[in-house]
């Protein structure tokens, strides 16, 4: 109601001047009627006696009309006004027109009238009688008219009170609403303005002009300018140029586009995403634009941390393997695609004990599952199946992921694959295995060797002594027999457990096959069906021709034995092949290049994983006690790792065994095979041999065969005798025989010391013990040759001839 009343008010003091105008206009309408009729009363009682004549009072009369119409256009005037100020409806604001026109035509009639009267006095000089009825009508006619407008106008008045209060008490309605649309909007721009001041990234609004319309407090604090009010001020004025320039070009795009656009920028050694916005009006115009700084400086950085860490589990040699709640795959990395053999493509939402080998006991699985469910990792070591079926020894590390309540929803699984390590780990097992055995060996075999070697030597004597027909010649060989197969026994056993090699030559490995493989058809049974895949013809190794053919024997015992009593197929296969890259054997690596391949499949009964893992302990052996020693594939596996090769097994049960064996390649170079040389009468006529032996029946029985030949020899069991004597007759001895194993002095030593004496002396070592000294590299510590006991007389006696004839 307080906006109605002053809007009353006001229009009160709208309406003074048009309500004066029209007081005026009346109260001179009323004074002209009654001055006209005073005069025509006057004239009318008495005429010309009182103005004088009839020119006076037409004259008098003429001045009221002049004045009555001065009075009637006030009049009109002030009503005109009155009631456009009220504003009352067009047809009654017509109907004043009209009364108005009326009043003024008959204000202008009378004026008129009285001149036209006038004129006529002039031109006639005479006066003629005005019509006073005509006058009384117009005037009756104007008053009407004027008395109907005037009324319409009041209706209208009344009409347009009760519109003003309907439209005041509208206008009070949407006043009351304004004041209410106002107060939201003041709220809401409390709220924007708490929100703006409320982000914690720098942002502003910006018109078309580059001129700020509003921003929060981080935008003034980025450049340095506190609670600094920036409102009013142009972007130049604060940004620096060239970040001005850069961002003014973003930010006239947006303006022409209408479309966000957004740009990374440095501020003070942090990295801001700049996201530029357009605001639009009601009419979709683009007055102005908000841009918000975001500081990505911390996501950059943790973006290249997840980089690095996401190069990191794809780099690492370790498999790795994230899997959810239920146990679907949901990530591997490649070092799992490469050890197992499976795509990610394969193995994502698979369940995760896809590659779980049947190894793995029930009470394992449980065991990870209880210590899972208790928040805790497991670790230990797991069996897995690769996509071919190979099994892979692991050492796994299995954790629980929570989220941020503490619900487990992932596990990661770290495993890094060991079968090579623990393959590693039992060839060290082996190695250790038969250097235990090499010194048990060492320490027994020197004194069976010097037994057998007087055994051997009696009864080679023996059989020399008698005749070719003497029965007893026949006990004589079978002794000698028996003793050779002994010292081969012991001979195997120092050989697999030596860690040097033995007598390492060229070797043609086809035709030694060939040769082999033709003897043994006589003595396999004929249950054995024997393929022939021979590919080569004279290639080369560097090999003991004596252990390589001992080991393709062993191979062809075991493969037959596997096959009985059902018989079989026995392969043979030789060929060459080339390695390109590392190849895991099952006796360890193979370098990368060329390999000669001797393979031997049976179809027996194969061997388990257990068999395979103890297939080349010394003694372990499948066989019955009275059919095996136990080191048949002990010595095949020295044989082919002193020849620098390796040896793959693939067995499974009931589906036979195949094993191949990689020896190295030789150059041609290499090729320098020696011819086998006649065997010459021995004669030992004129030549002194200095026999040294701490065991007085070897050294007998050495003494009495070389004098058989002829030699003459000076035996001694000491050797600080057997140095005296030297040193007294030094020319005397032209070759000496020493035994390695001597208290006081070994053979060694006391070679050196008579070489200090005379340095072209022939030595020859004899040793029943591993000394480290072998035929080949028996020149290197002095000595011209190196034989095992017990020996072959006639050997011995051959080489001394030969040395001393050399010399």
């Amino acid at each position: 109601m307080g906006i109605s009343l002053s809007g009353i008010t006001h229009a009160g003091q709208n309406l003074r001047k048009p309500v004066l105008l029209t007081l005026l206009g009346v109260c001179i309408e009323i004074e002209v009627v009654i001055a006209s009729f005073i005069l025509s009363e006057v004239w009318r009682e008495w005429g010309r006696g009182l103005f004088g004549s009839t020119k006076i009072y037409h004259q008098w009369h003429q001045g009221n009309s002049l004045l009555g119409l001065f009075g009637s256009l006030i009049l009109v005037l002030g009503v005109t006004s009155f009631s456009r100020k009220l504003r009352i409806s067009r047809a009654a604001l017509n109907w004043v027109y009209v009364a108005g026109g009326f009043l003024i035509i008959l204000k202008s009639f009378d004026v008129v009238n009285t001149v036209f009267v006038d004129y006529m006095d002039r031109l006639f000089e005479s006066y003629p009688d005005m019509d006073s009825f005509i006058n009384n009508l117009l005037i009756l006619c104007g008053c009407l008219t004027v008395l109907v407008g005037l009324m319409w106008a009041m209706y209208d008045i009344s009409r347009l009170n009760i519109t003003l209060s309907e439209q005041n008490a509208q206008l009070d309605r949407e006043m009351q609403e304004r004041s209410d649309t106002e107060s939201r909007l003041s709220v809401q721009e409390k709220r924007l303005s708490s929100i703006l001041q409320a982000l914690p990234s720098p942002v502003f609004l910006l018109n078309i002009d580059g001129f700020i319309l509003a921003h929060n407090k981080f935008f003034a604090l980025l450049w340095g300018r506190g609670e600094e009010n920036l409102v009013g001020l142009h972007l130049r004025q604060v940004l620096p140029e060239a970040l001005f320039e850069r961002g003014k070009s973003f930010s006239m795009r947006v303006f022409e586009r209408n479309a966000p656009e957004n740009y990374v920028v440095n501020i003070s050694n942090r990295t801001y995403e700049i996201n530029t916005y357009p605001t639009m009006d009601e009419e979709g115009n683009v007055p102005s634009i908000t841009v918000l700084a975001l500081d990505i400086t911390d996501k950059l950085r943790g973006e290249e941390e997840r980089r690095l860490l996401q190069e990191a589990v794809n780099s690492a040699a370790e498999s790795i393997i994230i899997v959810d709640e239920t146990g679907l795959i949901e990530y591997v990395n490649p070092a799992f695609e490469e050890q197992s053999g499976y795509s990610r493509k394969e193995v994502q939402g698979q369940l995760y004990n896809l590659m779980h080998s049947e190894a793995l006991d029930e009470a394992l699985i449980q065991e990870i599952k209880d210590t899972l469910e208790q928040g805790k990792s497991w670790r230990g070591r797991l069996i897995s199946q690769k996509k071919d079926g190979a099994l892979m020894y692991e050492t796994a590390t299995i954790s629980p992921i929570t989220n941020q309540d503490g619900v487990i929803k992932h596990y990661v699984s770290v495993k890094r694959n060991i079968t090579r390590e623990l393959q590693l780990e039992q060839q060290l097992q082996q190695a250790q295995k038969l250097e235990a055995l090499g010194t048990m060996a060492g320490g027994i075999t020197h004194n069976l060797n010097n037994v057998l070697a007087i055994i051997l030597g009696r009864s080679e004597l023996g059989a020399q002594m008698l005749e070719a027909e003497n029965p007893a010649r026949e006990n004589f060989e079978i002794i000698m027999r028996t003793a050779a197969r002994s010292s081969d026994m012991i001979k195997r056993l120092l050989t697999f457990s030596r860690k040097q090699a033995g007598g390492m030559k060229p070797v043609e490995v086809a035709p030694l096959i060939r040769e082999q493989l033709s003897l043994m058809r006589n003595y396999l049974p004929s249950n054995i069906t024997i393929l022939e895949a021979i590919l080569l013809d004279k290639e080369i190794i560097i090999a003991d021709a004596v252990e390589l053919q001992q080991a393709f024997v062993n191979l062809i015992n075991n493969a037959n034995y596997a096959m009985q009593p059902e018989g079989g197929e026995l392969e043979i296969g030789l060929d060459k092949v080339c390695i390109d890259n590392e190849l895991l054997a099952t006796t360890g690596m193979l370098s990368p290049g060329d390999y000669v391949r001797l393979r031997v499949r049976d179809t027996g009964c194969g061997m388990d994983s257990d068999t395979q893992m103890r297939m080349f302990d010394p003694f372990f052996t499948t066989k019955a006690a009275d059919e095996g020693t136990g080191l048949g594939l002990p010595m095949v596996h020295g044989s082919v790792l002193r020849a620098g090769g390796q040896i793959q097994v693939e067995s499974a049960p009931g589906k036979g065994t195949e094993i191949s064996l990689y020896l190295p390649a030789a150059e041609e170079t290499a090729r320098g095979i020696e011819e086998a040389s006649l065997e010459m009468p021995v004669s030992g006529r004129g030549i002194t041999v200095m026999v040294v032996d701490d065991m007085a029946d070897f050294s007998d029985l050495l003494t009495m065969n070389l004098e058989y030949f002829g030699f003459e020899v000076c035996s001694f069991s000491d050797p600080e005798e057997a140095m005296a004597f030297f040193s007294d007759n030094p020319d005397m001895v032209k070759v000496a025989v020493l035994d390695y194993m001597m208290p006081g002095m070994n053979g060694k030593d006391l070679g050196a010391a008579l070489k200090n004496i005379r340095p072209g002396l022939p030595l020859v070592l004899l040793s029943g013990y591993a000394c480290g000294i072998t035929n080949e590299n028996a020149r290197d510590f002095g000595f011209s040759a190196m034989f095992d006991k017990p020996v072959e007389i006639s050997t011995l006696a051959r080489m001394l001839a030969s040395l001393v004839s050399q010399s």
